[in-house]
Formats: structure tokens, sequence, C-alpha cells
């Protein structure tokens, strides 16, 4: 029987990838882990937008490790440009952008026209309280922007309890 309770966890960061699929609407100036400690490390993306972003669309997969990557729980697709307007019609997006917010500049309705910034994201200690099994997971993002499929961000963290 999986080994499922609500603890206080941590979740460090072991692999961050960010693809673009057209360079002369956005670029990613950085995207990267950064390792403060062995224990301690956080997640920086910087997109340098050259369009304004009017419409998005994201699908957000969460997967867990077990014999391969496997669908856990969650693969939804959200307006973003509702979404930000009120979080709470969408709990489950809501989740993930909650770890997101404090961290970035997403923070109001469409449209942009200004880069966007995720900066040093981390997930401290008690800060995941979530009935989730311990172990490996990933999240897959993939964002439809202006009606055209233009970036994919995809990473993994282990969730562990001291």
């Amino acid at each position: 029987m999986p080994n499922i309770k609500l603890v206080a966890a941590h979740c460090k960061f072991t692999n961050l990838h960010c693809e673009t699929f057209d360079k002369q609407a956005l670029e990613f100036k950085k995207c990267y882990i950064k390792a403060v400690s062995r224990d301690y490390n956080y997640i920086t993306i910087f997109i340098n937008l050259k369009e304004v972003v009017r419409k998005v669309k994201v699908r957000v997969s969460l997967l867990k490790r077990a014999n391969g990557w496997k669908p856990f729980l969650y693969d939804i697709n959200v307006d973003g440009c509702q979404f930000i307007r009120n979080p709470a019609r969408n709990p489950v997006a809501n989740l993930f952008y909650q770890f997101l917010k404090e961290f970035s500049n997403i923070n109001h309705a469409c449209p942009y026209d200004h880069d966007v910034l995720i900066d040093k994201l981390t997930i401290l200690n008690g800060t995941v309280k979530l009935p989730f099994p311990l172990g490996e997971y990933a999240l897959d993002t993939q964002w439809v922007i202006n009606n055209r499929m233009l970036l994919r961000v995809n990473g993994s963290c282990i969730y562990w309890k001291e």
C-alpha cells in the first residue's frame, strides 16, 4: 500500500527544460535551477516577449515517476487570461498558481506587453501540504499564446520528508 500522508515536506527541483517554438515571438533569457545547498535550490525563468500576449491557453500535466513517468491526478487545460481574473474558479490551477505567484510577475489579466519573470521559485519545508505519496514528480506545461503553440516548460522535483 502506498505511503500517503498529509505531511509538511520538501520539494527539491531536479530538472528544468524550457523550449520555445517561435523565437520571433518570445525568447528564454534565463531558464535554470540554482543549487544553494544540498537540500535547497530554486528556479529562475525569464521570458522576453516580443509581441503582445492577448490570449493564453495552458495545458498542465502532473506526472509521477514509477517505472517511467506516469500521469498522476491532473491533466488540465486552462484559459490563462480568464484564470488570472478569477483564480478561485479553477481550484486545481489555483493550487499550482499559489506556489508560483509570490515569485512571479504573472499577476494581472491579459494583455501582457512586458517580459515574464519567475525569480528564485522555491518550495521550502512546510510549504507543501498535500496528500501525495512521497517520490519524484514532474510538471509539464504547454503554452498556446495568441492561438500558436509557442512554448513548453517542464521540470521535476523530489517530494520528500526529513
